[in-house]
């Protein structure tokens, strides 16, 4: 129980009372210090600031000024937070508080121990625009305006240069994004800018927001190229945009990160040639790091079906068997929206074939390969239409193109060696089966084309798991006819 008139507690229980005359008496008449702080190092007048208290912060100033306490105003508490760093924040008065406290001497950009300033605590833009920086410093970041620059700072010689607007940028990301060179290279190299210094909302640095910029990508490649000069990481990667990203949150077995993309992948989603070139031209570059759904910049590439991208990531070593967290690789998102062009791209770069390692490689990534048990062991030596066998789903890359009715990527699959008798283990469907009920003669008719007798008898002998052959699911007596044969029929 608080002793009220001996306690120094109770001091701070009056501050967040507003209790003006209590404080008054607890100070003056039982000499209570004004300055006196708890275990976590509050003050009354931390307690009064936050509550948006202004009598209290009014009197509690001239009580610490009568007192002789230095630097009242300023008093931080055991995490560096002074009065303002809480008025900023308050629920009340929070603007009448804070020009309060910076009337009386408040230091407006004065950082706790985890680096953040008071402003940085603000909800009302207006008390941002009262104890935040100096707005010119941003708008001359933006345009680039160096000369101006540097004549605020000499004007306002404490002020530094890591500070963040309200989009949390600072200066040396709002000089990347306008390109301007001569800015970022003062700021890094005179001012200690940290060339890596990230959004405080999105997480991007200064390569993430230049490899954005499609506007003017031959200067963008060359920002890229100063801020890599200057120690930038091209394999930082952004904050995810995920409700579940702030926490330990599971999606199925699988942590949802609160990191995503790097900036190679904003360039490519950019197609943004020569700022993706820039960045793989830095020796630090890993091209295989995957974002928040484990998708990699080729991933991305093959999506986009840009057959340009693709050629200067592939050569650049980019991994055809990473699985995303549907387990799919840039190989089966090229089959389901049937590619042909990356699909033979993709093949080419990782020939010549081994299915030991190739797997191995698989099994390293995510994939599983128990689900390709070939019919037949002479075939088991095959492509990588086979080893990167299928998505979470089970199906294989032919089966996604044959059951989208890419009749080009599905012949392509089938010149490259993949295997029409793989079934899926969920269902027992083949590709017959999914052409069958595809309903498209030309695609069953390639088909039968294009699979050796031996291979195309085996597999229309195949029974789903409801017990039916290919023709018993076809959608017209041509198609029937097509998949018919002796030895299905038997």
């Amino acid at each position: 129980m608080i002793e009220t008139e001996r306690d120094p507690q109770y001091l701070l229980v009056c501050a967040r009372l507003n209790s003006v005359p209590e404080v008054v008496n607890l100070v003056r008449v039982h000499n209570i210090p004004v300055d006196y702080g708890n275990l976590l190092g509050q003050t009354a007048l931390h307690i009064a600031a936050l509550h948006g208290n202004v009598e209290t912060v009014k009197i509690l100033l001239l009580l610490g000024d009568q007192s002789g306490v230095p630097g009242f105003v300023n008093i931080q508490n055991r995490r560096g937070q002074t009065p303002l760093h809480f008025a900023a924040a308050a629920k009340k008065n929070a603007f009448e508080t804070c020009e309060l406290l910076v009337a009386n001497g408040a230091h407006r950009l004065l950082e706790d121990s985890l680096g953040c300033r008071p402003y940085e605590n603000a909800n009302d833009t207006e008390v941002r625009a009262l104890i935040g920086p100096d707005r010119r410093i941003f708008e001359y970041a933006a345009l680039g305006d160096l000369p101006n620059f540097e004549a605020l700072l000499e004007e306002i010689p404490d002020h530094g240069v890591d500070l963040y607007d309200s989009t949390g940028n600072a200066p040396l990301h709002l000089a990347a994004a306008g390109n301007h060179t001569d800015l970022i290279v003062y700021l890094c190299s005179t001012m200690g800018s940290y060339v890596n210094m990230q959004n405080m909302l999105t997480g991007e640095s200064c390569l993430h927001l230049v490899a954005g910029n499609d506007s003017d990508t031959k200067a963008a490649a060359r920002t890229i190229e100063v801020l890599a000069s200057l120690g930038a990481d091209p394999n930082i990667r952004n904050f995810s945009n995920n409700q579940y990203s702030d926490g330990t949150w599971m999606s199925g077995s699988e942590t949802v990160s609160m990191f995503d993309k790097t900036p190679l992948h904003v360039a490519v989603a950019a197609a943004n040639i020569e700022a993706i070139q820039a960045l793989l031209n830095i020796p630090e570059i890993d091209v295989n790091i995957e974002d928040a759904s484990k998708e990699t910049p080729l991933y991305y590439a093959t999506e986009m079906q840009d057959e340009v991208i693709l050629e200067m990531l592939l050569e650049h070593g980019c991994d055809v068997f990473k699985c995303s967290t549907s387990h799919a690789t840039s190989i089966l998102a090229a089959a389901s929206s049937g590619w042909a062009r990356g699909l033979d791209l993709m093949l080419d770069a990782s020939d010549p074939v081994n299915d030991e390692t190739d797997a191995a490689s698989l099994i390293k990534n995510g994939g599983d390969i128990s689900k390709s048990k070939h019919t037949d062991p002479a075939r088991v030596q095959s492509t990588l239409g086979n080893i990167i066998n299928s998505d979470a789903d089970g199906w294989t890359p032919l089966m996604l193109a044959v059951r989208g009715g890419k009749l080009s990527a599905a012949q392509l699959l089938l010149r490259r060696g993949a295997d029409p008798n793989i079934v899926n283990p969920k269902t027992g469907a083949s590709v017959y089966h999914l052409a069958a009920t595809k309903g498209r003669e030309d695609l069953c008719r390639m088909l039968v084309d294009s699979i050796d007798k031996e291979h195309r008898e085996r597999g229309l002998r195949i029974r789903n798991k409801d017990g039916r052959l290919p023709k018993e699911m076809a959608m017209s007596p041509a198609i029937a006819s097509l998949f018919e044969s002796p030895a299905a029929c038997a």
